[in-house]
């Protein structure tokens, strides 16, 4: 076999082949019999940690019975590996939410710049159902999008949890989303969770001017393998970038980001205040004047 650097498109091939020969009745062992490999190989290339070439490739799917289009596609796929930049749909269930799963779970660092939403991991239930419910109005959908928000957010739990480091502009936090009460939690579980070991919440206050991110928001993240990826997504994509220069890029970003932002207890108190104006405003009574027309 030929060895080549494991990215992002190989890494989400080996968890495509892994779904592959579990739905054709093979075990690791099973399956590296069946090609005269050792088990080993069968393990590392499916938890993404060595490419595979083509000719081991349609071994792999002719043996699982996979052939036609399906096998067409895969090769095609896999023919594009070792590119560093990957361009692909955005929405849930499509390859890009498998993808930054997959890459979340083997992080050692994360950190986020947010200048629209509250950052995805740090979302309450009811703050993600309003974001949904903006652009699906069937309430099944709806639900199920919330349900895979609050399934990702596991990654924040547990020995391997990584660490995490959000930047978030101040405007994210004024910003009223669904309801004063729904803002008002949210900006109470910021509070809970910036007090997390492993995580740590920075405030880009309003008159900090512009800086090197200001073209959107991108998250960052560094492997337990030591190989860095970065995700930027658009209206319709994600965009997938590992190649050096790209990933020197965003820490020179960061470092920008670190020098303009309160630091994590200035940005607690900050969230603190929010938060008490959220509450007078969910306590007001409506005195908005009604509909003259």
């Amino acid at each position: 076999m030929t060895s080549r650097r494991s990215t992002a498109r190989s890494r989400d091939i080996g968890q495509e082949l892994l779904a592959i020969r579990e739905k054709a009745g093979f075990d690791g062992v099973g399956l590296a019999d069946r090609l005269g490999w050792d088990q080993s190989k069968v393990s590392r290339i499916e938890g993404g940690k060595q490419a595979i070439d083509e000719v081991d490739l349609i071994h792999w799917l002719s043996s699982c019975g996979v052939k036609g289009a399906r096998l067409r596609k895969l090769v095609d796929h896999n023919r594009e590996a070792t590119k560093e930049t990957w361009v692909l749909p955005y929405g849930p269930g499509s390859a890009d939410s498998r993808n930054v799963v997959a890459e979340e779970r083997e992080a050692k660092a994360i950190t986020t710049y947010n200048c629209v939403l509250i950052p995805g991991l740090l979302q309450t239930p009811e703050y993600a159902r309003a974001i949904a419910r903006v652009f699906h109005d069937d309430e099944e959908v709806v639900e199920k999008l919330v349900a895979l928000r609050t399934k990702r957010q596991e990654v924040l739990r547990g020995e391997k949890a990584p660490k995490v480091t959000f930047f978030v502009e101040e405007a994210v936090l004024r910003k009223c989303i669904g309801s004063p009460q729904v803002m008002h939690d949210q900006l109470m579980h910021l509070m809970f969770m910036a007090d997390w070991k492993n995580v740590c919440l920075r405030v880009i206050p309003e008159d900090a001017g512009a800086h090197m991110a200001g073209d959107g928001a991108f998250v960052l993240i560094e492997r337990r393998d030591k190989r860095w990826v970065a995700y930027v997504n658009t209206r319709a994509t994600t965009v997938i970038l590992e190649a050096d220069d790209h990933i020197a890029s965003y820490e020179e970003t960061i470092k920008g980001l670190e020098r303009l932002a309160l630091d994590a207890g200035e940005s607690r108190r900050f969230i603190a205040e929010l938060a008490g104006g959220q509450d007078r405003r969910r306590e007001a009574p409506d005195d908005r004047p009604g509909d003259l027309a």
